[in-house]
């Protein structure tokens, strides 16, 4: 952020600005635009910049991408895809309505704020952090119907989880100067239409955490012929605890196992779909020696990354293991730091 730079994009006055402000943000470590501003004339001009309608979203966020582009000419790269949500609705009172903010599915509490679908690229090799590739901001129409509406029979297109799929077309084209981009995404990024996207170009990859029991080409599902085939190897993995207790500290010992199929289209799936996908492969990776009481670690991973060996398959389960940056961003992002969340301002 401190090399931010909007030269270019907008008046120099407005650019300039707005590389001070960035860097307020940064070094302050706050969203208050009272607490990052020095004097009362540097807090109006934070005010009149951020109300200023040459400088728009649109415009932040080709800045913020376009660096990242150059970042990576060469590069063998993740792109971690997730969504989270920013809930103001202990600002209820102060907000403007219809400025940006809509109703988001908030945990045991009423939400009113805006979504986002975020891309992070890091480095394959060190996991060095390029930038995010992808920056998707909504709000939600505060009409829009609830839990129980029946969406299964639309195409993805007209979904909100088409994001999954947007965030990979978008991050491609800001990433196209990369060697290889490895998609990384949790059990929500698995979509058949999606897996039906898989390439087999020797650059594009993906690595999705299996939420469904897919069905494959011989009407058998996954599971069943995971759970006949025989373990590849093992590697141990260290587990630290969480603030919660639900996650005991340990050294955890993984079997991995790997097998080769086609994903069948599911019943109620969209009929325009192909009947089968192209050959993919599935990874599960399952501890075997859990505490007691405690559930075993497991995953089970449908990727379409070239893999010969256990090698190859330890190094696209540590790509997986890497989503754990993502997590890492947003918190920061609305917990720690910025702690987007306690911003006073008025608009969304």
């Amino acid at each position: 952020m401190l090399n931010s730079s909007l030269i270019g994009l907008v008046e120099n006055r407005i650019a300039l600005r707005h590389q001070k402000f960035s860097r307020s943000l940064l070094l302050g470590k706050s969203i208050s635009i009272q607490s990052i501003s020095q004097s009362r004339s540097e807090q109006i001009g934070n005010y009149r910049l951020l109300r200023n309608k040459n400088l728009t979203e649109k415009i932040l966020i080709d800045e913020i991408t376009s660096r990242c582009s150059t970042a990576v000419n060469g590069r063998c790269v993740l792109c971690i895809h997730d969504s989270s949500e920013a809930n103001f609705f202990n600002h209820l009172n102060r907000l403007q309505s219809y400025t940006g903010l809509g109703p988001i599915d908030a945990t045991g509490k009423k939400g009113l704020g805006f979504k986002m679908h975020n891309s992070l690229v890091l480095d394959a090799k060190s996991f060095y952090p390029y930038g995010l590739s992808n920056i998707k901001i909504w709000e939600r129409d505060k009409n829009r119907k609830g839990t129980d509406w029946d969406n299964r029979k639309m195409p993805t297109k007209d979904k909100e989880s088409s994001k999954w799929q947007l965030g990979c077309v978008s991050s491609e084209s800001i990433l196209k100067d990369a060697k290889k981009i490895i998609h990384i995404q949790d059990r929500e990024g698995d979509i058949y239409d999606q897996i039906l996207d898989f390439k087999n170009d020797d650059k594009i990859f993906h690595v999705i955490r299996m939420r469904f029991d897919r069905i494959t080409e011989n009407g058998k599902k996954v599971s069943e012929l995971i759970k006949k085939a025989k373990g590849i190897g093992q590697y141990e993995l260290r587990i630290s605890a969480d603030s919660h207790g639900n996650r005991k500290k340990r050294i955890a010992k993984m079997v991995v196992k790997l097998i080769t199929v086609k994903i069948q289209r599911p019943l109620r799936a969209w009929k325009d779909f192909a009947l089968q996908s192209n050959t993919v492969t599935i990874i599960e990776v399952k501890e075997t020696n859990p505490p007691k009481g405690i559930e075993a670690l497991k995953w089970t991973l449908i990727t379409n990354c070239n893999i010969k060996s256990l090698k190859d398959t330890l190094q696209v389960i540590s790509w997986y293991e890497a989503r754990w940056g993502i997590e890492e961003f947003f918190r920061i992002l609305k917990k720690e730091n910025f702690d987007i969340e306690a911003s006073e301002l008025e608009t969304g």
